[in-house]
């Protein structure tokens, strides 16, 4: 367990982030002394233990990004294929196909909610688990999506 409370964990974290802004090949070595400099004594370890928290929140804020582009990416996709799927079924007279393509806009929508609830983008209702239609329409809503 740390010495320092949570408050001067954030603060030194800040510091470190400040030193590899201005130093970005800087060593745990480095740090220390530039923090010693500065009249901050800490010991290696707590500066490498630091530094696994910073490269731990970068790559977790550089996955997110990632994570977030495709989902866009894949929502462009759905909202233009059902476009496209819509315009075809206006265009038909046949009721099979309507049904088919009426299906694979249901089944676009649904594997597109589906992946933004496990992603977070929607919050779960705590009930039951059980997703109503309702409660997605109106996340619809606020969402504009």
């Amino acid at each position: 367990m740390s010495k320092y409370s949570k408050e001067h964990e954030k603060e030194f974290i800040g510091k470190i982030r400040k030193i590899l802004v201005h130093h970005p090949g800087a060593t745990i070595l480095n740090i220390q002394k530039i923090l010693d400099s500065n009249g901050i004594r800490l010991d290696k370890d707590y500066i490498n233990k630091l530094l696994r928290k910073i490269r731990y929140e970068r790559a977790y804020r550089y996955n997110n990004r990632a994570i977030q582009e495709a989902i866009a990416e894949y929502e462009d996709f759905v909202l233009y294929a059902s476009g496209e799927l819509m315009k075809m079924s206006q265009n038909t007279t046949n009721d099979m196909v309507k049904l088919a393509i009426l299906n694979s806009l249901i089944n676009q929508r649904r594997n597109l909610l589906k992946i933004q609830f496990e992603v977070g983008v929607f919050d779960k209702p705590s009930d039951n688990g059980d997703i109503s239609i309702v409660q997605i329409l109106k996340n619809l809503e606020e969402k504009k999506i």
